[in-house]
């Protein structure tokens, strides 16, 4: 459980250096960041979680900790930041929608449902 905890402590840490780093907002063609970095708060975030869980010998949390902050960064580069936002509002979308009964969503307007003309 230790180990969960610390993988989003640290994920939340290495998503605000990610959001706040001027490079990667440069390149993606966003907007310079106008609040505090707050770097070393979210550098202890991102690797306070793991030192802990060495020092208190839990090499397995440890291990799982370290392995999830590898992924999780990696996914962080995979991705752009508008594909980011666009997942972000479908996963709030989602749960907003299940809370209901499933039902079919009417077509938006100006557009109409394709179907394939079958060619034989």
């Amino acid at each position: 459980m230790a180990a969960v905890v610390g993988v989003l402590i640290s994920a939340a840490g290495l998503a605000h250096l990610a959001a706040t780093d001027a490079k990667r907002r440069r390149a993606f063609g966003l907007s310079p960041h106008r609040a505090a970095r707050h770097g070393h708060a979210a550098r202890i975030m991102l690797f306070g979680p793991g030192g802990a869980l060495a020092l208190a010998g839990d090499w397995a949390g440890f291990a799982i900790w370290l392995g999830a902050l590898s992924c999780g960064g990696w996914a962080l580069v995979a991705v752009d930041p508008p594909t980011w936002r666009r997942i972000a509002r479908r996963a709030a979308g989602l749960g907003a929608r299940r809370s209901g009964p499933a039902e079919a969503e009417p077509p938006s307007r100006g557009v109409r449902p394709t179907v394939a003309a079958r060619r034989d």
